[in-house]
């Protein structure tokens, strides 16, 4: 079994992935629950040392890295197929997390 294989047996159970992927809002798709993971996952990187405040450049770049990670995961048939519309709005969400941990934090 890869290491991949075994991610997804452990983190990736599919009434856990059927439940990040329904929509926080009704008549919302492209806000879903793991839209929180985005936000926080842009909030925490200030306090990662070489990211820090004010380096938006770097987090975009992150976060657009990370997009591109779901797409490799999407190819080993892990997770489910997004829409651009979904992948923008992670982005923009990520974003929004990064700025309000810059002024939290």
């Amino acid at each position: 079994m890869s290491g991949i294989e075994l991610i997804t047996k452990l983190y990736f159970k599919p009434d856990t992935l059927s439940f990040l992927k329904s929509p926080v809002f009704k008549g919302i798709n492209f806000i879903d629950y793991w839209s929180f993971i985005h936000f926080f996952s842009g909030f925490f990187l200030v306090l990662i040392p070489f990211v820090g405040k004010g380096n938006y450049k770097l987090v975009f770049v992150i976060l657009v890295v990370y997009e591109i990670f779901e797409l490799f995961l999407l190819g080993q048939g892990l997770l489910i197929q997004e829409r651009l519309l979904n992948i923008l709005w992670d982005l923009i969400i990520g974003m929004l997390g990064y700025y309000v941990g810059n002024l939290l934090l």
